[in-house]
């Protein structure tokens, strides 16, 4: 009886491990998102790791951070463009969404360093990032 028992709860389980594998996700795309403030904290040199934190709103709750596509235009000037997941095809919540994140940039040279974050509107949020030598 117990090992009747046993074969029908594993079958269970198996049939269940199963359906939860065929039930279909919604597709995720990249698009471009935007951020509202960025702060550039002090104190950076050209061993440090350089980092932001940047602050925006979602449009709703299909939308979540994925990262910042970081383009060196000279070694003192550079773009980041905020980069969210989108799911596609789903309930959303119809709620602005808030978010902060850090977004790293790796080291720069010593210097005074012009980052723009390029938004999905066309705007531009322009910040200065002081490295010490």
């Amino acid at each position: 009886m117990k090992q009747i028992f046993s074969i029908l709860v594993a079958i269970s389980i198996f049939s269940f491990h199963a359906q939860a594998q065929a039930i279909p996700r919604n597709p995720v795309q990249k698009e471009f998102a935007s951020v509202t403030s960025v702060f550039v904290p002090g104190g950076f040199g050209t061993e440090s790791d350089i980092y932001v934190i940047a602050r925006g709103v979602f449009p709703n709750g299909c939308y979540s951070w994925s990262h910042g596509e970081l383009e060196h235009l000279n070694e003192f000037s550079h773009v980041v463009k905020p980069i969210a997941n989108v799911i596609v095809g789903s309930y959303c919540t119809m709620a602005l969404v808030p978010f902060e994140v850090e977004i790293s940039l790796g080291r720069f040279a010593a210097g005074r360093h012009d980052v723009q974050f390029k938004n999905a509107d066309g705007s531009v949020i322009q910040s200065v990032v002081d490295v010490e030598p």
